[in-house]
């Protein structure tokens, strides 16, 4: 799946639409609203204290446009992210693999152990897999960064929020800190190992 498909998903679950082309007028002006969100919800996380560049943390599940580490770090980004080029600009891709019971991180082709980097970092993940993964590595000592951002009116906004609490409801032993910020009808909400 490209990038732009999982953001076509997004899309109609915050908007309850049924489209079915990356090319829909409506989808391009969703995702100008939700580059200027991202980058808000960058500026949130910063206001907590949380530096990315030149930081050693492994951002999980996302593209070249979405991705907060290309944000902070590469030149004129936000011209680039709102055309198919954006699907060329070079960033490592890291997945979290589990293998023989070891998570380990899929970095350009080769696994690493996640001893390799200090946090782990994710937002607006939809699937359970995914969501459960923020779970077991933090119950595994690993520091973990996870949150939702979005429109006030979207329609998946309760169960994004409630993505959240199923994260550190999931924590085994209540070292995190959560916070919940609403301004410019745009919401934040994320949980963090301490």
């Amino acid at each position: 799946m490209t990038m732009y498909e999982d953001l076509l998903k997004q899309y109609n679950r915050a908007t309850g639409s049924k489209c079915k082309t990356i090319y829909d007028k409506g989808f391009k002006e969703w995702l100008d609203k939700y580059s200027y969100e991202l980058n808000a919800y960058i500026e949130f996380l910063e206001s907590q204290g949380y530096k990315f560049k030149d930081s050693n943390i492994a951002e999980l599940d996302k593209g070249p446009f979405d991705s907060i580490l290309v944000r902070r770090t590469a030149d004129n980004i936000e011209k680039r992210l709102i055309t198919e080029n954006a699907s060329t600009i070079n960033i490592p891709v890291r997945k979290v693999k589990i293998a023989k019971k070891e998570i380990k991180i899929y970095h350009n082709g080769q696994l690493f152990p996640i001893d390799e980097y200090d946090s782990f970092m994710s937002y607006n993940l939809s699937s359970r897999s995914q969501l459960d993964r923020f779970s077991m590595m933090h119950n595994l000592n690993k520091s973990i960064i996870y949150g939702v951002f979005g429109h006030n009116d979207d329609l998946d906004k309760m169960k994004k929020l409630a993505d959240v609490r199923s994260i550190y409801e999931n924590m085994n032993d209540g070292e995190f800190n959560i916070n919940y910020d609403n301004s410019d009808n745009t919401y934040f909400y994320m949980v963090a190992s301490k």
